[in-house]
Parts: C-alpha cells; structure tokens; sequence
C-alpha cells in the first residue's frame, strides 16, 4: 500500500524561477517628457519641419539685424582709417553699417506683409486641406479625438507659432531703424510695412489668416487647391484693408485764409499725413483743389462770381495711430471670429 500510495502522490511542484532581466534591455521606458498631449502632440510632430522653418526664419532675420548693430557699434565715433584706401563711406565705415541695418528694415518690414498670406496657405493646404484630402484625419477621429477637438489643436497650435513669430519678427526689424530715430520720426508712419509692423495690426491679420485657412481647407478639402485660395485671400485682404483704414477714424480739418497763394495747402505739423485739400470760396464753400481748372478748362482761371479766399486741408494727427491701430485691429480679430465659427458649422455639417 505504502507503494501504491507512492505512486499516486502528486507531484512535487517546484517554484519555476524567471530568467534575470537582461542588462541590454531597458526596463520601463519613460515617456517623452512633452507638455503637449494627443492631437496637439500630434500635428506639432507631424508638421514639425515647419515649426523648425519658422524658428530658423526668426534667427536668421536676428542674425543680421544682431551683425548690423554689432558693426556699427565697432564704427561708431571711429575716425576714418584711410586704410587700403577706404574713406568714411568706405565698406567698414560707419556709414555703411547705417546704409545696411537701414536697408535691412526698409525690405524686411514690407516682406512681413506676405506672412498672414503665408499662414492662411499653410494652414489651408498641408494642416487641413491635405489632411482631409488623404484620410489622414480618420486616425485620429478613430481614437476618442473628436472632430471638432480636432480641428481646435490645428487653430491653437497653428495661431501659438504663428502670431509669436510676427511679433518677433517685427521687433527684430525695429532694432534695424536708423540711430537715434524714433516713431515720431517715421518719413510716413502710414506707409505699407510701416504701419503694420508697428503696432497690432499684423499680428490681428494673422489670426485672421489662421481662420482664414482652417475654413478654406475644410471647404474645398483639397491641399493645393485650398493653398492657393487661402494663399492668395491672405495677400489681397490687408491690400484692400490699406485703401479704407484711414476712413476708420474722422479727419481733421485745418482751414488758413492765404490771399496771396491760395494754390498750396495750409503748412501741418511735421508728422501728420495730409489726406485731403481744396481751395475755400469767398461765401465759404469748400471745393477741391482744381475746382476752377475743372469749370473754366483754364489753369487758374476761376468762374465769374468766384473768389478763392483760402484754402482747407483733411489730416491725420500723429496721434490718430493708435486710434486707426486697435480700430482696425478689432475689426479684424471679429471678422477672424466670424471665420472660426463658420470652419466649426462646416466641420459640423460634413461629420454629422
């Protein structure tokens, strides 16, 4: 019995030891350590050549602006040499290192008005056009990202580089103007380039470039075709906004009895923009400048009855930039609104 029990007994069960991790293999693998999670990681990784484009871009542009200073500041109050025949206009003078920083900003500020048109292509074409144009979008909308989550990760990122990266631009700029100068003295702070980068506007016509190209590339879900539309909107709309900012905010008007010449404007201060003048009757009318050129046909020949007596003129003050500035900007930023909520319907619309 004491065999048979022998062989019935279960079997010894021994503890099965698992094999030493191995040195040559990490063990629990850390994330990588990001402040960015799910579809803002994603985009960011996806479009990453861009983000490193424009971060390329703003160095460059500080780059020589940083060249600039540093040789004149080496120039400055420095005698002429004379060396290898060079004079104070020669190629290390100081005035060359004023010629170039000067340059720099003379090109550099009105390029900055080709960005928000930048913008509006990229985010039309390769962010959302092309994204939809391939299905790559389904992926994330498969894996608990909703669309219109979706669609705010490509807002936020898209306007978090994009309005920093004018802002620096336009202040890496404004370290190339002339030495000494100020914005009271601008030769025409209402000119192209110069009013943009020197205040808000830029910055308010990019978030409108944003919005501008989320919508385009929702609507026509097509990457090249919705860069170029998106790309090309971008260019013309600060264009257009340039002929009608100065009817934002009321002239003023400067009126001056100059019997003797009556064929100049009233003298203004010298940093205000005159927008407007005319001659001014003897019962007090005022008529544009060429009012009796265009009744007689005659260069200063005026009508029978009519006697110039002075002249008025429409003016912007210095001290209707910042009104025309954040006028023009809020504007801007609503109409930028606007474009958001229409991209949200749209998406709405097409996803059900």
């Amino acid at each position: 019995m004491s065999a048979r029990r022998a062989r019935t007994a279960p079997p010894e069960t021994r503890p099965v030891s698992s094999a030493p991790p191995r040195e040559d293999v990490p063990q629990d693998l850390p994330a990588p350590a990001t402040w960015l999670r799910g579809p803002y990681w994603a985009t960011a990784r996806t479009h990453r050549t861009a983000l490193r484009a424009v971060l390329a871009l703003v160095l460059l542009a500080a780059l020589l602006v940083l060249l600039g200073q540093l040789w004149l500041a080496l120039r400055r109050d420095q005698p002429c040499s004379g060396e290898l025949g060079l004079d104070c206009g020669g190629f290390w003078e100081q005035a060359s290192a004023e010629q170039f920083l000067d340059r720099l900003g003379r090109l550099g500020r009105p390029a900055l008005l080709l960005w928000p048109a930048a913008v509006a292509a990229f985010v039309a074409g390769p962010l959302t056009g092309r994204e939809l144009e391939h299905g790559l979008h389904r992926l994330d909308w498969t894996q608990s990202v909703t669309p219109a989550r979706w669609l705010t990760a490509k807002l936020v990122l898209a306007a978090a580089v994009a309005v920093p990266a004018a802002a620096l631009l336009c202040g890496v700029f404004a370290l190339a103007e002339p030495p000494g100068a100020d914005n009271a003295g601008w030769a025409d702070w209402t000119a192209r380039g110069e009013f943009e980068t020197h205040g808000a506007v830029l910055g308010a016509y990019t978030v409108l470039a944003v919005a501008l190209g989320a919508l385009t590339g929702l609507v026509l879900r097509r990457g090249y075709l919705a860069l170029a539309l998106a790309g090309g909107i971008g260019a013309a709309l600060p264009q257009l906004a340039a002929s009608l900012r100065w009817e934002l905010w009321p002239v003023r008007t400067l009126t001056a009895t100059q019997v003797d010449r009556t064929d100049i404007p009233p003298m203004m201060d010298a940093d205000s923009v005159r927008m407007d003048w005319g001659r001014i009757t003897a019962t007090g009318r005022q008529v544009p400048a060429d009012y009796c050129t265009q009744q007689t046909g005659l260069p200063g020949k005026c009508p029978p009855g009519v006697r110039i007596t002075g002249v008025w003129a429409e003016y912007h003050p210095r001290a209707h930039f910042w009104y025309v500035q954040l006028t023009e900007s809020l504007l801007v930023l609503a109409l930028a609104a606007v474009l958001v909520w229409a991209a949200y319907r749209v998406l709405r619309h097409r996803t059900g």
